[in-house]
């Protein structure tokens, strides 16, 4: 009889607990496994497009806050890995979110401080990334709705608040968008009498 009320409400308590080598938890962890190396490509590749924006400064910090975050990160998915915890899955996952929550707003910060003072590239940039982030969180919370909002939810967040300051401060100036001028030649009366399809094979310069 205890073991059909167990089975009921869910599984015993032993039945929770992320110690299977196959359990929804470490098949996360083994998601978010990443090279310390190719964390530091891509964070490299990151903080070259703030330096080609004009913002060497926000690229240093998000350099090296990123990097720091990712080393922590993949020191406790090494960890949580290799020991066996004996929480249940759902209190393993909200530590999961948590720490992904966290590498999320170390990651925007730089970013949605340069986008809030406005500028096309800086806008564009923080557009890509905000995809990139969200692409990642609908794969790693794709065992956890805690952990995929952990992705999201920082990002949205950072979006509305982007939004908010560039559509409300009087201060903040944007860049001008360089216009390409271009001369326009001018056509033939013939050719202005003709179809639109027609008129620019017989424009004529002057």
């Amino acid at each position: 009889m205890e073991h059909q009320d167990d089975s009921r409400n869910g599984g015993s308590e032993a039945d929770q607990t992320v110690g299977a080598a196959d359990s929804p938890f470490r098949h996360s962890l083994n998601g978010m496994r990443f090279p310390i190396a190719g964390h530091a490509f891509f964070d490299g590749l990151a903080a070259l497009a703030l330096v080609l924006l004009g913002h060497p400064l926000a690229a240093m910090a998000a350099f090296a806050t990123s990097m720091a975050t990712d080393v922590a990160t993949q020191r406790f998915l090494k960890r949580w890995l290799t020991q066996a915890p004996a929480e249940t899955e759902k209190a393993c996952f909200e530590k999961l979110a948590l720490l992904c929550a966290a590498r999320m707003l170390v990651y925007l910060a730089p970013v949605t401080w340069v986008a809030s003072q406005g500028g096309v590239g800086e806008m564009a940039y923080f557009g890509a990334q905000a995809c990139t982030l969200i692409a990642l969180g609908m794969g790693a919370g794709s065992f956890s709705r805690r952990v995929f909002w952990a992705f999201c939810g920082p990002v949205l967040a950072a979006a509305a608040l982007i939004g908010l300051v560039v559509l409300s401060a009087p201060w903040v100036v944007t860049r001008p968008v360089p216009v390409m001028r271009t001369p326009v030649p001018r056509l033939s009366p013939v050719a202005y009498w003709l179809s639109p399809d027609e008129r620019a094979p017989a424009a004529v310069t002057v």
